[in-house]
């Protein structure tokens, strides 16, 4: 039995050769676009789970409020852990990560350039349990100097050796490396690179820190008994604030809120609202946007196959029949036809897995993954793949096989072409859906691409382009000589215009003070963003000077004794006479308070992304006696590449054991808009795979449309009709579907649009251009494809059309 029906569906694939190939590849290629986006989805929803506590670790947050400024940072005061374990039992154990940023680290003589380096207590890799390669997570980081290296570190320092007991130096210490961990398959948050002994720390600075309650520079977690504690243990968090927080802060003069939080370890991969986080970070927007295009590629596919397929079926009324008459039950031809589309769709999967395998390289560049075709025989996997084989051929199978098994015997020898055949309901239903959807994914990509065209050209206030930043180490004031060295050689370098040094650029993380300004209310503690620059930066920024005066070498000598302040800080506080006013900074323990003049206010620029509105903004003098931040260079534009030669030799010279890190500027706010880059290019892979769907379901459905009407067509050449007649009689019917598709994609298109761009405050309006441009490519591609075979049908002989069956 089985075999005849392999036989009976091979015969059939073969005498309907375009309706099965166009079947196979257009299921094929739905079913590998949903397949990247599964493993996507997963990739992004994998992050923190796999430890074997993340279900009950929970990373703390400091929520701060002042008046009408609302700050939620993901990182805490030093001492929150420390001080949570010793008043609550409970807790079953707590850790902290001390970040410390970029650092050049040296193996015997030569350099190394690491992007995180941080400071951990000495349980971090027993409360994250990173699979270790070589070295024990409980003693790895026990001892003073101790460094533990991710696996990627150790390959790229020492190669494939074990590196434990050999040593690094990180000036002025040498640490000992005793552990690496694999980081290659572990999803998290966390940043890396290099993790050393919190006990390496000085102890004067431990001590001082451990006493801070004002200064948040920790991410801080806790392991709590059991799962979905937060807000029962929210309580025991107030009463730390209330206890040791707010105390220090009312001394100096605090008049807001402070509030800490316990935030699930799993949530905090898609927690893009905190300041000050970890950059590592998802959008659980996206996910359910790529999600959703997903189901609805999958679901055009689907709707091809089922058209496809019910046209296909309709022309084998008589096979069935004559199966019917032969004593085969309603049973075994709903059998015969679901196994036909379960074979086909089996066919389609297989294929779609060689396309995942194929694309693989070219999936991980347009989203930043680096997944692997391990993955495509993983269980999991291979079960999700089969799920998707039963549910579209039990889908696409079900309609034809219980209609046409349904007919009575009498109709279909009376009319071959049963009403599946002739009236086309439901395919007519089903390419409307197919076209509504297409019509707004090519709406929702036009919307993308406008909205990214206006974040990289919007005017942000200030000058950006032909902009190079160099990161200076972090090093002590004995190396002002070799950067005063620096600045000197690029400032006689052809090519280089001016340079400029400066703590902080537009695009990267500020530091943020809490600051006392005179309001319209009197005085208030306010939390500000500062710009630390030199008397050089603002003048080669090109940033525009409302009133008063910019820094000069002068104001140098008494850094933060004067600064700068932006329109929307003098529109916040109210201020009438802004150059009458003064910033103070709170003082505490460790310092007293300290006044600043403001002596200008510029012009509101964007120093963040464009999702953001401007805040109020300070800018302060960059302390001269420093050496880490950044030299900007600005160049004339006219060879870059001849520049940074001459960079690179400059830094040299000057920085013989330091690796040189440079960027653009540009590509700094580039990066602010990566998830939307992403978003783009997968949308727009999908918005042309949907359409070239539709394109095979149309191709497919006229040739079927065209087929059933050869002879009408041949009686109406024969009555006079010309080619033109005869091509717009059979475009009519789908441009007619079309319009209708495009009536029910418009609101759809817009609500989707409109939502998204409410997460940029900078954004374009809709444009209904694209609107109308997609109605006019899709009524375009429809005529374009139905005409394929309507013009082949039309230039018959009509005697040969009327001869047809």
């Amino acid at each position: 039995m089985i075999r005849n029906y392999l036989l009976s569906a091979l015969r059939n694939f073969g005498r309907n050769r375009l309706s099965t190939m166009l079947n196979i590849f257009g299921l094929s290629a739905g079913i590998a676009s949903c397949l990247f986006i599964y493993l996507y989805v997963s990739d992004e929803l994998s992050y923190d789970r796999s430890f074997s506590k993340a279900d009950r670790i929970y990373r703390l947050q400091s929520f701060y409020k002042f008046d009408d400024v609302d700050d939620k940072f993901g990182i805490t005061p030093f001492p929150a852990v420390p001080m949570i374990l010793q008043d609550y039992a409970e807790v079953e154990s707590g850790t902290r990560l001390l970040p410390n940023g970029q650092q050049f680290i040296k193996r015997d003589e030569q350099v190394f350039q690491v992007e995180e380096v941080n400071f951990a207590d000495s349980n971090f890799f027993q409360v994250f349990d990173f699979p270790f390669v070589y070295g024990d997570p409980t003693q790895s980081l026990k001892e003073p100097k101790s460094m533990v290296l991710s696996l990627a570190e150790s390959k790229r320092i020492f190669g494939d050796v074990d590196p434990v007991g050999k040593t690094l130096t990180w000036e002025p210490d040498v640490y000992k490396v005793t552990g690496v961990f694999d980081d290659t398959e572990i999803r998290t948050h966390m940043v890396l690179g290099m993790v050393a002994s919190m006990h390496s720390l000085d102890t004067a600075f431990i001590n001082q820190f451990s006493a801070n309650w004002g200064n948040n520079n920790s991410y801080s977690y806790i392991v709590l008994p059991r799962e979905g504690m937060a807000d029962e243990f929210q309580g025991k968090l107030d009463q730390v604030v209330s206890t040791y927080q707010l105390p220090q802060w009312q001394t100096e003069g605090f008049n807001g809120t402070i509030e800490m939080h316990a935030e699930p370890l799993r949530d905090v991969h898609f927690n893009n609202y905190l300041i000050y986080d970890t950059p590592k970070k998802g959008n659980k927007n996206y996910v359910m946007i790529f999600s959703i295009v997903a189901i609805l590629t999958l679901s055009i596919a689907c709707i091809n196959f089922v058209n496809l397929s019910t046209a296909a079926a309709s022309k084998r009324a008589r096979e069935v029949a004559m199966r019917k008459v032969a004593g085969a039950s309603r049973k075994q031809l709903i059998v015969q036809f679901i196994g036909e589309a379960l074979l086909m769709s089996l066919i389609s999967c297989l294929l779609a897995f060689a396309m995942v395998e194929l694309l693989m390289p070219f999936f991980n560049y347009i989203t930043g993954k680096e997944i692997t075709s391990a993955v495509l025989i993983s269980p999991y996997f291979l079960g999700m793949a089969l799920m998707m084989v039963l549910f579209i051929g039990l889908f696409a199978g079900s309609y034809p096989a219980f209609y046409i098994s349904a007919l009575p015997i009498t109709s279909i020898f009376r009319e071959a072409r049963t009403a599946l055949g002739k009236s086309g309901l439901m395919r007519r239903v089903l390419v409307t859906a197919q076209f509504t959807l297409s019509i707004a994914m090519i709406i929702a990509t036009l919307s993308v691409l406008s909205q990214l065209h206006f974040m990289r050209n919007k005017d942000l206030g200030f000058k950006k382009d032909n902009m190079i930043v160099l990161t200076l180490p972090q090093a002590d004031s004995t190396q002002r000589a070799s950067l005063t060295a620096l600045k000197n050689e690029l400032m006689s370098t052809p090519g280089i215009v001016s340079v400029a040094r400066s703590a902080h650029i537009p695009g990267r993380q500020t530091s943020r003070f809490v600051l006392n300004v005179n309001t319209t209310s009197g005085p208030q503690d306010k939390p500000f963003p500062v710009l630390f620059t030199d008397e050089n930066y603002l003048t080669m920024s090109q940033m525009k000077l409302k009133e008063g005066r910019l820094f000069t070498a002068e104001d140098a000598a008494r850094p933060f004794g004067v600064v700068l302040v932006n329109e929307a800080v003098v529109k916040s506080c109210g201020w009438t006479n802004p150059l009458a006013e003064k910033i103070t900074i709170p003082g505490d323990v460790n310092a007293p308070p300290q006044q600043a003049d403001v002596i200008g206010v510029i012009s509101d620029f964007h120093f963040t992304s464009l999702h953001f509105p401007i805040e109020p903004l300070i800018i302060g003098q960059q302390n001269p006696a420093g050496v880490a931040g950044n030299l900007m260079v600005e160049t004339d534009g006219t060879n870059n590449a001849q520049v940074l030669t001459a960079i690179e030799d400059a830094w040299t010279k000057s920085f013989p054991n330091k690796e040189l890190d440079y960027s653009f500027m540009d590509d700094q706010f580039k990066k602010l808009y990566a998830s939307e880059e992403k978003m783009f290019s997968i949308s727009l892979y999908f918005a042309v795979l949907a359409i070239l769907l539709c394109c095979l379901g149309l191709y497919g459905l006229s040739a079927f449309t065209t087929q059933q009407r050869t002879k009408e067509i041949g009686i109406r050449k024969v009555m006079g009709a010309s080619v033109k007649n005869i091509l717009t009689l059979l475009n009519r019917d789908f441009l007619l579907l079309v319009i209708v598709s495009i009536v029910l994609a418009f609101p759809l298109a817009w609500y989707g649009v409109t939502h998204w761009l409410q997460n940029f405050a900078y954004h374009e309006e809709v444009k209904w251009m694209y609107f109308l441009l997609a109605a006019l490519f899709a009524i375009l591609i429809t005529m374009i494809t139905v005409s394929v075979h309507a013009m082949q049908t039309a230039l018959k002989d009509p005697v040969k059309a009327l001869r047809y069956e």
